[in-house]
């Protein structure tokens, strides 16, 4: 089943989470969707369109879906590709979305890049 759930309270996420199996982010443009980001640190498959800055990263991880901007055809075939995974398949998904997280939103992650930005500037 799709559910749209609209405006959540801060405080509702963490169950949210918990309780979904899939992302799905259909902005046009947005440089990074938070929430999306959220969604991998629970493990959570994530659709995005080609315009945000979480695809390269899921192409890249093999963590999600992506689609062609401002394409409902695409996201449609995109949703359907997601439902259509078999028990497995959506678990292994998961875990490549939860180490997508880990290699590149952690805070040891935004931490070492840090270290490095500053390294270089001093430099």
């Amino acid at each position: 089943n799709v559910r749209y759930i609209g405006l959540v309270p801060r405080n509702y996420l963490d169950e949210i989470y918990q309780n979904v199996d899939c992302i799905t982010s259909s902005s046009r443009q947005d440089c990074m969707p938070t929430f999306v980001s959220e969604g991998l640190m629970y493990g959570r498959t994530a659709i995005c369109s080609e315009n945000t800055g979480t695809a390269p990263v899921l192409q890249k991880e093999q963590a999600g879906f992506t689609y062609g901007n401002n394409d409902p055809a695409a996201l449609a075939a995109a949703i359907t590709a997601y439902v259509s995974l078999s028990d497995e398949e959506r678990e292994n998904y998961g875990k490549r979305a939860r180490a997508c997280f880990e290699n590149n939103f952690s805070m040891d992650v935004f931490r070492d890049n840090l270290l490095k930005t500053m390294e270089e500037i001093m430099a």
